[in-house]
């Protein structure tokens, strides 16, 4: 699993101009998921990049909605409010994109969305299997 720290996003990815469209209003983090290539956390000023895990894939439906679950899940797990968000995502963000994106694999390796969601068990092993 790589991850990388990345900071002035606007040098990191070309396409991130979009991203930054997306902070309006009390938005404080985009997620942007990239299928078999992991995911990319955004917030104000800094990118943070996670690869994916290589399964054999059966079914993609669902590993989307996977990830955001176990991500989301994650944050209710450190007792994330709006006002410490980006402080935890900022400390926190190897483990939770790594577990969040370790589950979106998993539910690849099944057929339908909800019969393939792994167990946290699961989602561990694989990290473990892969952990560099």
């Amino acid at each position: 699993m790589n991850l990388n720290r990345c900071v002035n996003r606007p040098l990191v990815k070309e396409n991130s101009y979009v991203v930054d469209l997306f902070f309006t209003g009390d938005v404080k983090a985009v997620i942007y998921t990239k299928g078999e290539q992991g995911a990319e956390l955004y917030l104000d000023h800094e990118t943070y990049q996670s690869t994916g895990y290589p399964v054999e894939v059966q079914d993609t439906t669902g590993a989307g909605d996977a990830l955001i679950g176990v991500f989301l899940y994650q944050l209710l797990e450190k007792n994330v409010s709006q006002q410490n968000l980006e402080e935890v995502l900022h400390h926190h963000y190897q483990e939770i994109l790594s577990f969040a994106n370790a589950s979106g694999a998993l539910t690849t390796t099944g057929k339908g969305a909800i019969s393939s969601l792994p167990t946290k068990e699961e989602i561990s092993h694989l990290q473990q299997k892969f952990k560099q």
